[in-house]
C-alpha cells in the first residue's frame, strides 16, 4: 500500500497490513516469544490482555491474581474482627479490674478488727479483755 493509504487507516488496520507483507516474504518479521515482565504488567492494566486471542495464556495469571485479591479481602475482615474482639477484652478487663479493687477494698475493711467485732456483738460473742494463757500439758513440762 502507499503511505497516503497509510495515514487513513486505522492503527489495528495497519498492524493487520504489516503482518500480511510479513507472510509474503517482504519483510522479515519478529518472532513472539515471551513478553517481559514490565510489557505483561502495562497488557494487564491497560486491559489489552483480556482482548487478545491468547486469553487462555494469561488465565492462570488472572487466577492467581483474583486469589491474592480474595485473600487480602478475609485477611483484611480477619483483622477487624480481631481488633474488635481485642477492644471488647480490654473494655472488659478495665471493668474487672474496678471490680477486683472495689472487692478488695470491701474485704480489707470488713476483715478489720474493730468490724469483726462490731458485727459478733449482735451475736453474744465479745472480744476477750484478758490477755491469753498458755496453757501446760504433760508432754510441755519436760
Amino acid at each position: 500500500m502507499n503511505e497516503q493509504a497509510n495515514k487513513h487507516m486505522h492503527p489495528g488496520e495497519l498492524q493487520q497490513d504489516a503482518d500480511k507483507q510479513g507472510s509474503s516474504g517482504s519483510a522479515p518479521t519478529k518472532k513472539r516469544g515471551a513478553a517481559s515482565p514490565g510489557k505483561f504488567i502495562q497488557r494487564v492494566l491497560d486491559g489489552s490482555v483480556l482482548v487478545r486471542n491468547k486469553k487462555l495464556l494469561s488465565l492462570p495469571y488472572v487466577l492467581l491474581l483474583s486469589l491474592f485479591a480474595l485473600l487480602y479481602i478475609a485477611n483484611n475482615y480477619y483483622a477487624q474482627r480481631k481488633i474488635r474482639d481485642l477492644n471488647k477484652l480490654e473494655s472488659s478487663m478495665i471493668e474487672l479490674r474496678y471490680e477486683y479493687r472495689t472487692t478488695n477494698s470491701r474485704l480489707m475493711f470488713e476483715s478489720k478488727q474493730s468490724e469483726v467485732a462490731r458485727k459478733l456483738e449482735k451475736t453474744g460473742i465479745r472480744e476477750s479483755t484478758e490477755p491469753p494463757k498458755k496453757l501446760y500439758t504433760q508432754r510441755n513440762k519436760k
